[in-house]
């Protein structure tokens, strides 16, 4: 109150010292923020929080969680009850005990198109020559290609862990849930032909010896997501978010852990994400026919 009121003048060196009571008023405004950000709201567990259920660092939630959604999830999106979804998620929380004081942040949602689709439209959208994908049909969308988590937070929080933030967390979720639904297909039809396994036919060998090398290559691709790039990405992040001095810095850090995971997840070059699809596709329409 005490301050005296900023004047326009031509004058070089009041322009300056305008300019400099701004930088000043930013920085402080900035610093407050920050404070607030890793203090009171708990920036890092937030983001931890995220990372359980985004990122599948908490495999026995998951596995609870789709087991007892698959049933619901296998339907197309307009038969799917989103209530049935959200109890089964609180149900596979409470079952899995996590400790986590945010978990109620969390939530279920259905989108309109799968994950190929919305990838190629986020890497087509600054080309002007590029192929127009058809719209899918919402209603009959797959749930399993539609699923994927939603996260609630509020102001400041939502300065980092903004709709973008979330959408990419989305991304990334999705792929590796993809990944995960595959692997379980598979395994499943293994399953069903053990009863088969005895029989000297070598039809059956060179089916098991197939499943077998697809197994392989979902569990390695997960690893190397998992382990190779979303860890070792996740530990930078720490390091570099305890030495941010401005919120500036916390939200560019972020931004940039993410675009590094979705980068190195090869999310973001379409000929490697359709070449992936395909993969994953047929795999699941052999899991199909030998079950």
């Amino acid at each position: 109150a005490g301050r005296d009121v900023l004047a326009y003048s031509a004058d070089g060196r009041q322009l300056r010292a305008t300019l400099t009571a701004i930088e000043d008023a930013r920085e402080w405004a900035s610093a407050l923020v920050l404070e607030l950000m890793l203090g009171e709201q708990k920036l890092m567990a937030r983001l931890a929080s995220m990372k359980h259920y985004f990122l599948l660092d908490q495999g026995d939630f998951f596995v609870h969680f789709l087991d007892s959604a698959e049933e619901e999830l296998v339907k197309p999106v307009s038969q799917i009850s989103r209530g049935k979804l959200l109890s089964k998620l609180e149900l596979s929380l409470r079952q899995a005990a996590i400790a986590d004081p945010y978990k109620e942040s969390l939530s279920c949602d259905l989108l309109p198109y799968n994950l190929t689709n919305q990838l190629l439209r986020i890497i087509n959208s600054a080309r002007s020559s590029a192929t127009q994908h058809e719209p899918q049909q919402a209603a009959k969308t797959p749930g399993l290609d539609a699923f994927t988590f939603d996260y609630k937070v509020e102001w400041p929080l939502s300065l980092i862990l903004s709709k973008n933030a979330i959408i990419k967390y989305q991304l990334v979720f999705r792929h590796l849930f993809h990944c995960k639904h595959v692997e379980r297909q598979l395994s499943s039809s293994w399953l069903a032909q053990q009863a088969a396994k005895a029989l000297p036919s070598e039809v059956f060998s060179s089916s098991f010896g197939l499943r077998q090398r697809m197994l392989h290559f979902l569990q390695n691709i997960e690893y190397y997501m998992m382990f190779e790039v979303l860890e070792p990405n996740w530990h930078v992040l720490r390091l570099r978010l305890q030495a941010a001095r401005r919120v500036d810095e916390l939200i560019s850090l972020h931004h940039d852990f993410l675009d590094s995971c979705l980068k190195e997840c090869m999310l973001r070059d379409a000929v490697l994400l359709k070449l992936l699809a395909k993969l994953l596709t047929i795999c699941v329409m052999f899991a199909d026919a030998n079950r």
